[in-house]
């Protein structure tokens, strides 16, 4: 395994400060994979690289973690002093107040099936009503049409038995 300096042929111990000098440009630019001159595959440099990133990495990995958990301490309710409540704290409550917003979403799903089967029998009930209130009003109608033409039928008996009486007189 060559040792820091042989990669530029310089020998130099610095060239390896050089490199990290390097790092801070590449990453601003998305990162090093694929840009500029990368360390040797096997050499330390290479190794070291390998180390930084995946710190990096996990740096990112945790902070993600971290914002997650804060914003959780913040929606979940209960939660006084959430900045400085304890991660686990914090997603327990959060696992408490999930088990609650279940429970509530069961309890109200149940009393609206009930609510609509009380309202549907309602309405059967009502339609019964309205049904029963048409055939009456059909009947009363039919029967109202029948006096109607009963009474035409007397007045047209009076009035050709009363013509000569005077019937004319309440045509006119």
């Amino acid at each position: 395994m060559p040792g820091p300096g042989a990669e530029d042929g310089s020998g130099d111990a610095d060239a390896g400060g050089d490199k990290s000098a390097d790092a801070p440009a590449r990453k601003a630019t998305g990162g090093g994979r694929g840009r500029g001159r990368s360390a040797q595959t096997g050499s330390d440099e290479w190794a070291r690289q390998r180390k930084d990133n995946h710190k990096e990495v996990e740096r990112r990995r945790r902070g993600t973690i971290n914002d997650g958990i804060t914003e959780l301490g913040r929606i979940v309710p209960n939660g006084a002093g959430t900045e400085n409540a304890a991660k686990a704290a914090i997603l327990s409550r959060a696992v408490q107040y999930i088990h609650h917003l279940k429970e509530n979403e069961a309890r109200n799903i149940e009393k609206w099936t009930l609510e609509k089967l009380l309202m549907d029998q309602a309405m059967g009930d009502l339609q019964v009503q309205l049904d029963e209130i048409r055939r009456m009003w059909e009947e009363e109608r039919a029967g109202r049409q029948r006096a109607e033409q009963e009474l035409e039928a007397v007045r047209a008996e009076m009035g050709a038995g009363g013509e000569g009486e005077g019937g004319e007189s309440k045509k006119a």
